[in-house]
């Protein structure tokens, strides 16, 4: 009788070490994949804003290209990937021909054309933003 017991708190001893290891396995699986996420989500709110710097960088090349007289509206999204807040920094246009896109965790930057440019306060995201070409400044309205 006594080792029938025995075989029974062995089996449960073993089951309980299996049930551990699951267990840490599975938290493991958990802790990876949920890194992995973390990643995945960083690279696409980076392309979501290097589509917005490209965006900039076309409507700001295509009104110096064009010339006197070019006028287009276009719009900014609200937000990078529907949830991530951005800034578009137009503080180096003059100087270096460079436009760049921040968010929290990154930036992104675009080379331009034109070296001459007003009303960059408008460069908000949501924002529907007329570009024009005026004498050859780059205006940007709302």
């Amino acid at each position: 009788m006594q080792r029938h017991a025995s075989c029974k708190g062995q089996v449960a001893l073993e089951f309980f070490a299996l049930a551990g290891l699951l267990a840490v396995f599975l938290l493991l699986v958990t802790a990876a994949s949920w890194q992995r996420r973390g990643e995945i989500e960083r690279e696409q709110v980076a392309y979501a804003a290097e589509a917005v710097c490209s965006q900039l960088r076309s409507e700001i090349n295509a009104a110096h290209s064009i010339g006197g007289g070019y006028s287009r509206n276009f719009n900014l999204p609200p937000m990078l990937l529907g949830s991530f807040a951005y800034e578009v920094d137009a503080s180096y246009l003059g100087q270096e021909r460079r436009i760049f896109v921040r968010w929290q965790g990154g930036s992104c930057g675009a080379n331009v054309l034109a070296s001459s440019f007003s009303g960059t306060a408008a460069l908000v995201p949501g924002a529907t933003v007329t570009v024009k070409n005026v004498g050859g400044v780059i205006a940007f309205e709302t």
